[in-house]
């Protein structure tokens, strides 16, 4: 995470959890020259201040969200933990139910990740040829997505329960 950019950093941010309403004033607030050691360093009272002068409702609450959901991405390097069932993005736990937003799905590199995030991801990247070139948001290496779709990526059998 320390070695995001600003636009990895902004993409995360679209990732995660956030109560309704905060979601866009959050995404306007992290696209301003924020990268991932920014990230990394933030504490609450200061990111409660600037959540507060961007009209943030319930900055508090906003703030713990951005910095729990900060803490279990920045520890995914670290052993296991009960998290591991999550995807590391959005911190939804893996699942195979009918809309397979949630199944996991692994990287050349071998992280993993939930379809729902990967296929956002896709989205902007322009095809070359049948594929799209998707860099691991972790460790950057390229993976190859026939088709660009998030679905063609293998399952992690491994992470469902």
């Amino acid at each position: 995470m320390r070695e995001w950019s600003e636009a990895q950093v902004s993409d995360w941010i679209s990732l995660i959890d956030l109560p309704d309403g905060s979601a866009k004033a959050v995404r306007m607030l992290f696209s301003e020259d924020i990268d991932g050691k920014d990230l990394l360093e933030f504490s609450a009272r200061p990111l409660k201040k600037m959540l507060r002068m961007a009209g943030v409702a319930d900055p508090a609450a906003i703030a713990a969200a951005i910095l729990r959901q900060r803490d279990s991405a920045a520890d995914e390097g670290k052993p296991a933990s009960h998290d591991a069932l999550e995807c590391p993005f959005c911190m939804v736990r893996y699942a195979e139910d009918e809309s397979e937003q949630h199944v996991p799905r692994i990287l050349q590199c071998g992280h993993t990740g939930c379809q729902g995030c990967f296929a956002q991801m896709l989205r902007p990247i322009t095809a070359e040829g049948n594929v799209k070139k998707l860099e691991c948001p972790t460790c950057r290496e390229v993976t190859e997505v026939k088709r660009g779709k998030a679905a063609n990526l293998l399952k992690n059998f491994s992470l469902l329960c």
